[in-house]
């Protein structure tokens, strides 16, 4: 079975956020992802699949759009060191 990031946006995170506002009625719900998850997450939040109060990313690597035009995307990535 093939699995990736379509299936945690459209059905596992839908699902698990789901079942977290059944379970805890007027709790917020807040998703804390790393790595895979952090990135699972933002695109489940941009696409409009969840709806949750916060997202917390760790270790994320999420980069603004706007930082890939033109010259800013040079800030991407880190100089040699001149040591």
């Amino acid at each position: 079975m093939n699995y990736g990031y379509a299936d945690l946006v459209k059905r596992y995170l839908p699902d698990l956020v789901s079942r977290a506002r059944a379970g805890t009625p007027g709790v917020p719900v807040i998703l804390i992802g790393h790595s895979l998850g952090a990135h699972a997450g933002t695109l489940a939040v941009a696409s409009g699949s969840i709806d949750i109060d916060a997202l917390v990313t760790v270790a994320g690597g999420n980069i603004h759009f706007r930082n890939w035009n033109g010259s800013a995307a040079v800030k991407l990535f880190p100089t040699p060191s001149t040591r």
